[in-house]
């Protein structure tokens, strides 16, 4: 079954552009989201490629106050795990910085979107793989929409040590698989060009 009706494309920059400036956002100001915009995003990540098209995953949005404080209470512990911003690599100590600041502030980040999947793909020996492959191509999509639609998002893996919490607190069933944990917001912070390592230096052809 295809879905053409939920929200579309909406007016954005250039999708390479997008690619090469969607820094991770790790600072975001406190304005709510509009729905529209969040429906963009959700419509973005679901024409990620997946195997066999057998569309997986599902996403969980909290928008809640009171939810998204709940689940930075519970994901903050790991902020004492990370070290101080002074003992970081002189390279590193903005990305340590903008890791305390969101876990910091988690809970007051207008959006929490888990990226969440069901091993159903190919139905006679599901393969968790296969849904990993679906999921974090959703997230990409996700990640990208969001740099092109003015917002900020990162891609996180703060849910992890805590899923048997989170589960709880948002109903989660033991069967779904939570991928990955995406911020998103308005960004307090410019974005900018991504630092990667020359395409020369990756790429091989024709032989390694």
């Amino acid at each position: 079954m295809t879905d053409e009706t939920s929200a579309g494309p909406v007016s954005g920059m250039d999708a390479l552009e997008a690619i090469a400036t969607a820094r991770t956002m790790r600072w975001f100001e406190p304005t709510p989201v509009p729905e529209e915009k969040i429906r963009t995003l959700l419509w973005a990540a679901t024409r990620a490629p997946n195997p066999g098209n057998s569309q997986g995953w599902h996403f969980l949005v909290v928008t809640d106050p009171a939810l998204r404080g709940q689940i930075g209470k519970v994901i903050s512990p790991i902020a004492a795990t990370v070290g101080s911003v002074q003992e970081a690599e002189p390279d590193h100590r903005a990305m340590r910085a903008g890791s305390l600041n969101l876990l910091e502030n988690l809970g007051d980040v207008p959006v929490l979107i888990f990226v969440c999947g069901r091993n159903i793909f190919p139905p006679q020996a599901p393969q968790i793989d296969l849904l990993h492959s679906a999921m974090f191509g959703a997230a990409q999509n996700l990640l990208i929409a969001a740099r092109a639609t003015g917002l900020g998002a990162a891609m996180t893996s703060f849910h992890a040590p805590f899923e048997s919490e989170l589960r709880e607190l948002l109903g989660i069933p033991d069967d779904v698989h939570m991928g990955a944990l995406i911020p998103v917001g308005f960004p307090a912070r410019p974005h900018g060009p991504v630092r990667r390592r020359p395409v020369e230096e990756v790429v091989h052809w024709d032989r390694w």
